[in-house]
């Protein structure tokens, strides 16, 4: 079977090596929790195949938990056009991030700005994810301190 997109959204560990080496298909987005096995993530690199890597893939729900959270805090209530509209933006402009980070192409848009995240090589976009997840901790505990 051939498709330009496959989302595997259900259980993890199920794209490993042989069944990244059958898959017929130009970009996987994954939407369950760690669909692919490392094995799975080399065949992909290998082959060339994309992939938006399941911490950006399936970060809608929390990250409207999040905004949920925020609103209560503020005593406030965005409609739900106005949290959609926040969270594709919020995933669009990280999914960019990523990508930029993965590509070592450091750059500064309207949308997004990449510059402060490029580690000097290229690498794949998991590990690109965890770039960024890590250097923003970093900026944290560089403000913020670290806490008993």
């Amino acid at each position: 079977m051939q498709a330009d997109i496959a989302i595997p959204a259900a259980l993890g560990g199920e794209i490993n090596g042989p069944v990244a080496e059958r898959l017929k298909v130009k970009l996987i987005a994954e939407g369950a929790n760690g669909p692919t096995t490392p094995e799975g993530d080399r065949v992909l690199e290998k082959r060339k195949i994309e992939m938006i890597p399941d911490i950006i893939g399936n970060a809608g729900g929390v990250t409207v938990s999040y905004y949920e959270w925020i609103q209560n805090k503020r005593m406030e209530h965005w409609s739900e056009t106005e949290v959609n509209g926040r969270l594709e933006q919020a995933i669009k402009s990280n999914y960019r991030i990523i990508r930029d980070i993965a590509r070592n192409t450091p750059r500064r848009t309207a949308t997004h700005n990449s510059t402060r995240y490029a580690i000097g090589k290229e690498v794949d976009m998991r590990t690109a994810a965890m770039v960024l997840a890590l250097k923003r901790i970093e900026a944290h505990y560089q403000l913020e301190g670290f806490s008993q």
